[in-house]
């Protein structure tokens, strides 16, 4: 594992880190953003499946 003690490397780690993420985030944001789109299309949009009451 990577000493990460001193701030400007944890900073360095940190900012590496979420470029890493960044462009699943990113995806998973337009991917809601479509949805919402496409439910304001709808009359009665269904809910996504992780909202549902299962």
């Amino acid at each position: 594992m990577k000493d990460i003690s001193n701030t400007s490397e944890r900073v360095q780690f940190a900012l590496k880190q979420m470029s890493k993420v960044m462009p699943l985030v990113k995806k998973q944001v337009a991917v809601y953003e479509r949805n919402i789109s496409l439910g304001k299309d709808q009359k009665n949009p269904q809910a996504a499946p992780q909202f549902k009451n299962v």
